[in-house]
């Protein structure tokens, strides 16, 4: 069994990471924005929800994004004067990471 430490994160990686989880929501609010845009004639409130619907996935990359730059900030300043995330990682049956990580110290 090897034992990794997570000494530090990327901020922009955590950033990107922050952007690839947001976008299978955000494309499912952009599609029910646009659907619920399609009924706005019926109704002003559907209107509005589906302008919400549209605009909400710019924000959530406007605040989720910075704020797990933020996160992972202090997680860097913590990391340096407590300690990392500790890591156990062991061998399955089938290659995993290990076999990756002993690989690529055998190079």
């Amino acid at each position: 069994m090897k034992k990794f430490e997570v000494k530090k994160i990327g901020v922009k990686s955590m950033f990107k990471v922050t952007l690839y989880m947001m976008v299978i929501p955000a494309i499912f609010m952009l599609i029910a924005g646009i659907v619920i845009l399609s009924f706005s004639s019926l109704d002003s409130g559907f209107r509005t929800v589906g302008i919400i619907y549209l605009l909400f996935p710019i924000l959530i990359v406007a605040i989720y994004g910075p704020l797990a730059m933020l996160m992972a900030w202090i997680y860097n300043v913590l990391a340096k004067k407590f300690g990392g995330l500790k890591l156990e990682l062991s061998k399955s049956k089938k290659g995993d990471v290990a076999d990756l990580i002993e690989a690529e110290k055998a190079e």
